[in-house]
């Protein structure tokens, strides 16, 4: 393993700068980017499994285990100086001169020169095992994109679409995985539950997920496990948020198939302690549920998947 760096900027006596680990030498190039958002952790605990046994026999494979080393130092998701979200932050070069800004333009330069990505990420709610499909780019890189996730096999698929349409106005400008695909580079993102760093049976299951990842590509030896064959369901993700505050206790559960004006919740007052129930918005499949919790206005309380299609 070679060690080095991507020099950001110098503030004061300070100097900023990410850390880089390398494996192997030759091609393909993968990289495997960790600590985008600085309160995500469970990512770490995955790369330092992986980390433990990796043998690459071909090719090279780099690790970033935090590409927003001040954020992370401060268990936060935007950086302490600016407030800027950096994986929001993926769209112009050079345009802004904040340390974010400056972040993003280094790392761009360095992602440039990769093969594929695997971007590590934390959900703050409870849910399964997801990969994330960014339905983007041509259909090489589509194509990669889906090879990957079922090589990595997710419980569920989360389909996200680019276009922007009535049903699905989300914006994703400034998202590595679409400025990646801009630049003909596929990648997944791979999102694990706040809870993976106390579950030593769901980290060896990432961990053997990258590992089949990176034996398709040919940098490593394919591990024992056969991949399973079974497709993959892939939904398109609504959010529910909560718009009071108070104790929300959830009755829902991960997986459970309910109908708009399900209850899936009740919201306690702390002033009150009157309890009103929580429903769903729209019907589908729960992906992502709150844990039991003191929860603000737009707060996530709840995904719920509808299916587009398998992988």
């Amino acid at each position: 393993m070679n060690k080095e760096t991507i020099d950001i900027i110098r503030v004061g006596a300070i100097e900023f700068e990410v850390p880089v680990l390398e494996f192997g030498s030759g091609e393909p190039r993968i990289l495997i980017v960790s600590g985008i958002h600085g309160d995500e952790i469970e990512s770490l605990f995955a790369v330092d499994r992986l980390l433990s046994n990796l043998e690459i026999t071909n090719g090279r494979v780099d690790v970033i285990p935090s590409a927003h080393p001040l954020a992370q130092v401060f268990t936060q998701r935007t950086s302490p100086l600016d407030g800027i979200d950096l994986n929001r932050n993926f769209d112009r070069r050079g345009a802004r001169r904040a340390l974010s800004d400056q972040t993003a333009d280094a790392l761009m330069a360095r992602f440039e020169t990769y093969d594929f990505v695997i971007d590590l990420h934390t959900l703050h709610n409870r849910a399964p095992a997801v990969c994330i499909y960014i339905d983007g780019g041509h259909q090489t890189l589509r194509d990669r994109a889906k090879r990957a996730i079922r090589q990595f096999q997710p419980d569920i698929a989360w389909h996200a679409n680019l276009e922007r349409t009535p049903e699905t106005p989300r914006n994703f400008d400034g998202y590595l995985g679409p400025w990646l695909l801009a630049h003909d580079i596929p990648n997944i993102v791979i999102e694990m539950p706040r809870d993976y760093h106390r579950d030593d049976e769901r980290l060896h299951r990432v961990r053997r997920g990258i590992e089949r990842i990176l034996a398709d590509w040919g940098v490593l030896e394919r591990p024992g496990e056969r991949t399973p064959d079974e497709n993959i369901p892939m939904f398109r993700r609504h959010k529910r948020s909560i718009d009071r505050s108070g104790l929300f206790e959830p009755e829902a559960a991960l997986g459970d198939r309910i109908e708009s004006g399900d209850v899936v919740g009740s919201l306690t007052s702390t002033t009150t302690f009157e309890t009103q129930p929580v429903r769903a918005e729209r019907e589908g499949r729960v992906m992502m549920l709150s844990d039991r919790d003191f929860v603000v206005p737009g707060d996530i309380i709840l995904s719920v998947g509808q299916q587009t299609g398998v992988l």
